[in-house]
């Protein structure tokens, strides 16, 4: 996405980072439930779940780092209008 080829050393860190994450996330089962002696843990959905989240924050930071140089504005005023955005829709209701 931009332009940038990594190298086979990279490669090969991003799959020790994922294999880290994916042993993390892997744990024995456990014979504590939630009082019904039934556990709702699935560790399939759990692994699913990390690794949709790693791949989309990774595409959400490449992506507006690839925004952030190839548009004419300075980088102050791309994180005024970001801010401003963020305090309009992270603002809580009351």
């Amino acid at each position: 996405m931009l332009s940038k080829k990594l190298s086979p050393v990279q490669w090969g860190s991003l799959l020790i980072l994922m294999v880290g994450v994916a042993s993390v996330q892997m744990q024995p089962k456990s014979d504590s439930g939630n009082g019904d002696g039934e556990s709702h843990n699935n560790p399939v959905v759990g692994m699913t779940a990390v690794i949709v989240s790693c791949l989309m924050s990774g595409f959400a930071g490449v992506y507006f780092e690839k925004i952030l140089k190839g548009s004419p504005q300075s980088v102050w005023l791309r994180n005024v209008q970001l801010g401003f955005l963020g305090t309009i829709l992270g603002k809580p209701k009351l």
